[in-house]
């Protein structure tokens, strides 16, 4: 998300890596903030590796821009390597990571410099933590702004947050390890804008959820819709459904369409089959998108037992399932899903669109 400087005016662009590299030099922005690289549409980006490369394209043609970098993101963190731009890092303490290690196998568990196997001290989640190279010496950086700990419940995270060595304590109005990595990302970008750490902080309690990313809707006994787009997201999902108290209904969406990506083999790398901890809680599955077939032969591979899954098509359907649910429902959907049923799910709840602010 580069930072441009127009007049006296800031305006903040997402920018798609695969667009970063002629994007940067046309926009030449002040700041830029990367946040992470997990695999993601495969017939767009290939693997994670040659998205790094874009970046790193991009930002030679930017050397006066300040680079927030992820310095968990051992692919993020080693674009620093050998560009002159001013750089802030930020990222987790261990005692806000877990004490878990990534599978050897997972992209960003080799050096960024030399291709060695990455050793991990401890990680958040995927191939996020506290890395560093037995062979090259190359490791992850000190962070700037880091997240000390995180305490997170149902509708929000509190968490102990030093800035630059001041310390603070921060509330994201999002839940789950995910949305306060996005908040530290953008506590740093808007330090390297010359933004003032109390206020920054302060508002991270009081910004609306982006539109269908942890949204809830007012129908049956509940809905909460979160995106999910590659296996790193969908298992973030799963993270934060099976943390939650109660019986519930699940409704996955997939779609194949362009903004979606065409393949759809990502499926097989979530971590569906965690559904079964679920046990009883879960009361029933549904199928959905464009590729509802795939899905349901994947959530039948899981384990989902037969009785409890069905595949429906229909949107309209959908809905009136989660409106007939009696119990909390969470709605996973790829991109193009999501805005159809939260087009709907807004009318139903009289809820703006995403266009309006």
């Amino acid at each position: 998300m580069p930072l441009l400087k127009g007049g006296r005016k800031r305006a903040v662009i997402e920018v798609d890596e695969l667009a970063a590299r002629k994007v940067f030099p046309m926009l030449r922005p002040r700041v830029i903030v990367l946040t992470n690289l997990f695999r993601d549409q495969l017939d767009r980006y290939a693997e994670v590796e040659s998205a790094a490369s874009y970046l790193r394209e991009g930002i030679e043609a930017v050397p006066g821009a300040v680079l927030c970098l992820n310095a968990d993101d051992s692919l993020i963190a080693g674009l620093a390597d050998g560009l002159p731009n001013k750089k802030i890092f930020y990222g987790f303490s261990e005692k806000a990571s877990h004490n878990v290690r990534p599978d050897p196998g997972e992209e960003g568990t080799r050096c960024p410099r030399c291709g060695e196997a990455l050793l991990f001290a401890c990680s958040s989640y995927g191939h996020l933590g506290h890395w560093s190279c037995p062979s090259c010496g190359l490791s992850r950086p000190c962070a700037d702004i880091c997240v000390e700990s995180i305490s997170c419940g149902e509708s929000g995270s509190d968490a102990e947050v030093s800035v630059f060595g001041e310390h603070y304590s921060a509330h994201v109005c999002a839940p789950a390890d995910y949305n306060v990595y996005n908040a530290a990302a953008a506590v740093s970008g808007a330090a390297a804008a010359g933004c003032d750490a109390k206020a920054v902080l302060r508002s991270l309690g009081s910004f609306e959820r982006g539109f269908g990313r942890m949204e809830r809707f007012d129908v049956g006994a509940g809905a909460l819709m979160i995106l999910i787009k590659n296996p790193a997201g969908c298992d973030r999902a799963l993270d934060y459904i099976l943390g939650s108290r109660g019986d519930f209904g699940l409704i996955v969406c997939l779609n194949d369409l362009d903004a979606d990506g065409c393949d759809v083999s990502w499926i097989w790398d979530a971590g569906f089959e965690r559904l079964r901890e679920a046990g009883e809680r879960l009361k029933w599955v549904i199928a959905s998108g464009r590729r509802a077939d795939e899905l349901a032969t994947r959530l039948e591979y899981a384990g989902i037992p037969e009785s409890r899954l069905k595949k429906e098509k229909s949107a309209h359907r959908l809905i009136a399932e989660a409106e007939a649910a009696e119990v909390p429902v969470y709605i996973l959907p790829t991109y193009t899903a999501m805005m159809d049923m939260r087009r709907r799910l807004a009318k139903k709840t009289r809820r703006r669109g995403f266009w309006e602010g």
